[in-house]
């Protein structure tokens, strides 16, 4: 029985350090500290990107390709606003880049959430996820990536608007269908410099990018964790 218990701790334990990627509740807000430290998973010049958010270490994901970043130099570490997905009418949408535009260049009529919301959707599709692309793109993560990058295009602020393809026809297709209002919501957060009320961009040009907001345990998990590490405890003292 103790050995069981011991077991339990250990996988708890295990299974924990196994969902160490996406970053907790507590590195979610305003003025946290973004390092991007690397391009781990490229998709084109886009996919994942080492990062180290609230002194988290994790993967995010760009979504933005008006700006632009080097990873690893001093301007890859600054302040970010980190804003998960949730109801945005609250007031959170002014916190995030591009997050009260009306000037999108697909001409569509996503809400910013929506688009935000889409961009996770189509970020889950790519080949490997959530470990990320390996690089040579086997099943359309360039296509997918340009998807996206069509999704956030802001007209005026530079760059080229990706043209309309089929994985994005379906992200919107996605993200319009009610059932789906609530997709991401609190499992993806944006990771973005600060924006003007409006919207529009700042000085401030860094790249944006999501990342996973780690789930918040269930009650019985914490009573599963409580229970092993007492037997484990036990075990430990009986060996003694």
């Amino acid at each position: 029985m103790l050995k069981y218990a011991a077991s339990i701790a250990i996988a708890a334990i295990a299974a924990a350090s196994l969902s160490a990627a996406p970053i907790p509740a507590s590195a979610l807000g305003i003025d946290k500290n973004a390092k991007i430290t690397a391009h781990t998973y490229p998709a084109g010049s886009g996919g994942g990107f080492s990062a180290i958010i609230d002194g988290f270490s994790t993967t995010v994901w760009c979504v933005d390709i008006q700006n632009h970043i080097s990873p690893g130099a001093a301007s890859a570490n600054y302040t970010a606003n980190v804003i998960e997905l949730d109801a945005w009418a609250s007031g959170k949408n002014s916190l995030v880049r591009k997050g009260t535009n009306t000037n999108w260049g697909d001409g569509g009529t996503l809400t910013p959430l929506q688009r935000y919301q889409a961009a996770a959707w189509l970020l889950e599709q790519y080949s490997g996820f959530p470990n990320g692309p390996d690089g040579t793109d086997p099943s359309g993560n360039v296509a997918i990536q340009n998807a996206i990058w069509r999704l956030t295009y802001q007209t005026g602020a530079g760059g080229s608007l990706p043209a309309a393809n089929a994985d994005y026809n379906n992200a919107v297709a996605f993200i319009s269908n009610p059932s789906n209002s609530n997709f991401g919501f609190h499992n993806w957060a944006v990771v973005s410099g600060v924006a003007l009320s409006d919207g529009t961009l700042t000085t401030d040009t860094r790249q944006t990018f999501m990342v996973q907001v780690m789930p918040a345990p269930e009650p019985g998990t914490y009573a599963m964790l409580g229970t092993g590490l007492a037997g484990l405890f036990v075990f430990l003292r009986k060996r003694k």
